[in-house]
């Protein structure tokens, strides 16, 4: 087999293979049409019985048995959506939404609780169709701020907080603490806030918790108006009950403040008869709709403080509540859904498509992500009604590379063993793509580094767009260009390998075409017709995918400061045989070139670790002579030795630098590049310890290209 220059792309529309059924009454049909529900398809807990290629999508996240007698109770609100179409026949429907975990996945950092744009669109549409309200343990104005869509109704602080619509109900004045008001719209609204007299006791209890978790790592305040919220996902598990003790006795000297639980987060509000339940029931009423026999209220929520909502909906027998949740829990709702996947799937007429699903994180890869995508792909490259497979990212990034901080934190914790595990599973995936039997097209669109060009580059065809940022900036973390890097870049033309390894320079959709990193380029709001092209094709023929891809693609070309037009220097500087010549003869072009470029180039080389500047372009230089899986193999052991105690304080400290703190001013170690022996760069490369075992590929049964 021979190897093609780097490629991949993805496509849209979630895969749900159903038998054709009568058509389902009015507006909810509309519902599964737009797609709301659909988007949590792929993560939806399937029942037992499933059409044959719905099993050979999902069985790489097969459920345990114990999930499986739960959801018997408790079924998917997918597989079960006839019977919900059944009961909103000739009936109003009102839909209640929680948030965190339901519209957007649970984030390490709160503020990166991202909802995607097919979400916001499908939410749109199902908010033209029915009232729907987001009902939040956030400030109302925060959710309002990710959620940014006016035809909705918010409350936020657990419902303490309500813009909802004028009452239409009689009954306004046993609710005082209603405000006639105006919306960012200048629509007539009524402002609900019944905690309003304790703010002031919030606040001040906001400052006193700041101070006293400040010392916690990783503890996070937030303030949601109504009501504070101390996340602790991110600290360290001995600590958490540290982190309780000093909650708890901050609330000892308030007795009108109240402790509450949820998804790794302890949350304190006033004592008063008031909850998403209430908030429930509060809307219902304002919007005429309360003790109708002819409406039927819907709630999806994740957490303890939405059993709220299902309970009051159950115990008046209004409704139902749908609980998203991977894992058995006592509830009150009546139908499930899993927690939104960090890769989905979706599904054309003979293709599959791979959606990596963390844009909070732009969709920076997990050892979870790389076994679902290794058990996806191999499924599908056994199925025969499958000619090929694509890969896309959500939200404003295709793949930022390998989930760093969290690498970071499990070398902090001494859980090496995890890390090797990423690396191992990340970088078989990788070989699995560069050695597919079927076409693979990767869609570029947006944030595309480090691991994101390994988990693209190595396919048939990639698609970069009027968005795509590329680079390999792994040198300024103190670590090296992984995930086949040193097998794509030394091919590139010339030493333009060397230059991007070495500085980490970004690139735009049209360099890489101009590179030969991508193979299509389209403008961003053309994908559309792309992906509908793509649906309709019934093949497995490379050419055919490549025809439809150019047909939609759009010509370009380079910008006077593209990298191109600086080829000839680039060779001259970067073809040198060490990092001192490389640097000595970027500082005599920058004199003498007198251009932004060669300074930025110049100031990019002496803000890298100096050990990781000479270990890559020793990588880059060995790939150029290696097959992808040898390139591979040897990047798996440089990997391990880097997060070895020999090297791991350049990679924790570059992290660190670039992004946990980011004071951007790491401290080296050696502190420059005469204090890198070459007794230091060969122990990188260094054979790992009899104990350890190296990167085993499946070369017999999988050939690598050359």
């Amino acid at each position: 087999m021979t190897y093609t220059t780097p490629t991949s792309f993805p496509s849209t529309g979630l895969y749900l293979n159903t038998p054709k059924k009568k058509p389902l009454p009015g507006k909810i049909e509309e519902v599964r049409a737009a797609g709301w529900l659909d988007l949590m398809l792929a993560s939806s807990p399937p029942r037992k019985r499933q059409s044959k290629d719905f099993v050979n999508d999902v069985q790489a996240d097969d459920l345990d048995l114990l999930y499986r007698n739960w959801v018997v109770n408790h079924p998917s609100a997918l597989t079960s959506f006839e019977d919900i179409a059944n009961l909103a026949r000739g009936k109003r429907l009102a839909l209640f939404l929680d948030y965190d975990g339901t519209l957007s996945p649970i984030v390490d950092n709160p503020e990166n609780a991202v909802m995607s744009d097919e979400m916001r669109s499908a939410v749109k549409h199902v908010a033209s169709l029915f009232p729907t309200a987001i009902i939040s343990g956030r400030s109302r104005d925060k959710v309002f701020d990710f959620v940014k869509l006016s035809e909705l109704y918010y409350a936020g602080s657990h419902g303490m907080d309500i813009m909802g619509p004028v009452r239409k109900s009689e009954s306004i004045g046993q609710h005082v603490e209603c405000i006639r008001s105006t919306d960012s719209e200048g629509k007539e609204v009524n402002l609900f806030q019944p905690a309003s007299e304790f703010l002031p006791m919030i606040s001040e209890v906001y400052k006193k918790l700041g101070e006293s978790i400040k010392d916690i790592d990783g503890a996070r305040m937030e303030d949601n108006k109504f009501c504070v919220s101390v996340h602790y996902r991110n600290v360290a598990p001995h600590d958490y009950p540290e982190v309780h003790q000093r909650v708890t006795t901050v609330l000892k000297n308030y007795p009108c403040l109240r402790l509450t639980h949820g998804r790794k987060v302890l949350e304190v509000r006033p004592v008063i008869d008031w909850n998403k339940g209430k908030a429930v029931e509060f809307l219902l009423e304002s919007l005429g709709l309360c003790g109708k026999e002819d409406v039927l209220p819907i709630y999806v929520g994740d957490d303890k403080t939405d059993e709220d909502a299902f309970k009051v909906l159950k115990a008046n027998n209004l409704g139902f509540g749908i609980l998203v949740s991977s894992v058995p829990k006592d509830t009150g709702a009546f139908y499930s859904l899993r927690d939104p996947a960090e890769v989905l799937v979706e599904g054309k007429t003979s293709a599959r498509a791979a959606v990596l699903n963390r844009p909070g994180h732009l969709n920076a890869l997990t050892p979870t992500m790389g076994a679902r995508l290794n058990k996806f792909y191999e499924s599908w490259e056994d199925n025969p009604d499958i000619g090929f497979v694509m890969m896309k990212g959500s939200g404003r990034a295709f793949c930022a590379g390998g989930d760093v901080v969290t690498l970071h934190r499990l070398i902090s914790e001494g859980k090496l063993d995890e890390c090797k595990d990423f690396f191992r599973t990340l970088y078989s995936f990788i070989y699995v793509l560069g050695t597919y039997l079927k076409p693979h097209v990767a869609i570029l669109d947006g944030v595309t580094m480090g691991g994101g060009g390994g988990v693209s580059i190595p396919g048939t065809f990639r698609i970069a767009t009027d968005r795509t940022v590329f680079a390999t900036p792994e040198v300024h973390i103190g670590f090296h260009p992984d995930a086949a890097a040193s097998f794509y870049l030394s091919h590139l033309t010339g030493h333009v390998g060397e230059y991007l390894a070495l500085t980490g320079e970004k690139l735009n959709g049209v360099d890489m075409i101009a590179l030969g990193l991508a193979t299509h380029y389209s403008m961003s709001g053309h994908l559309d017709l792309v992906d509908e092209r793509l649906a309709t094709l019934l093949t497995d023929d490379p050419s055919v995918i490549d025809t439809s891809l150019a047909h939609y693609g759009d010509l370009v070309y380079p910008e006077k400061n593209s990298i191109v037009h600086r080829l000839e220097v680039i060779d001259k500087c970067f073809s040198l045989e060490t990092v001192e010549e490389i640097v000595d003869a970027m500082e005599s072009e920058a004199a003498r070139l007198n251009e932004d470029w060669s300074a930025l180039a110049l100031k990019r080389l002496k803000e890298a670790s100096p050990l990781a500047l000479k270990v890559s372009l020793r990588s880059i230089r060995e790939g150029r002579y290696q097959t992808l899986d040898e390139c591979l193999v040897r990047e798996y052991r440089m990997s391990i030795n880097g997060i070895s105690e020999q090297f791991s304080h350049e990679f924790c400290e570059g992290v660190r630098a670039r992004l946990v703190d980011k004071d951007l001013a790491p401290k080296w170690d050696p502190p420059a590049l005469e204090y890198v022996s070459a007794d230091m760069v060969d122990s990188y490369f260094a054979p790992l310890g009899e104990f350890e075992p190296e990167l085993t590929l499946p070369t017999a049964s999988r050939e690598a290209f050359v």
